[in-house]
């Protein structure tokens, strides 16, 4: 769904929207934490919102986002945005 996929374990963000599409917003849970997601075409801004509460146990995230592996802390919210747009072509069933 919107470009999110599991790879080698790994969470990873492409997205791919149809042209009509503005953004889309939406949570996930990912291995026990809340994983909020703001994405258009060409940005990606996430959230992970650990079930741990005290600083101590902040932990980083690998996420793959537009083809790159990154790592984020937790309880902070993130924005990548595209380096190049991918032309395509839209298909209609």
């Amino acid at each position: 769904f919107a470009g999110i996929k599991i790879k080698k374990e790994k969470l990873t963000i492409d997205p791919l929207l149809p042209r009509r599409w503005k953004r889309v917003i939406f949570s996930l849970t990912w291995r026990g934490d809340i994983v909020k997601f703001e994405l258009t075409n060409s940005t990606v801004k996430v959230r992970v919102n650990s079930r741990h509460k005290k600083k101590v146990n902040k932990k980083k995230i690998d996420l793959g986002i537009f083809n790159k592996m990154v790592q984020i802390k937790t309880n902070r919210t993130y924005t990548f945005k595209r380096d190049k747009i991918k032309e395509r072509k839209e298909v209609f069933y």
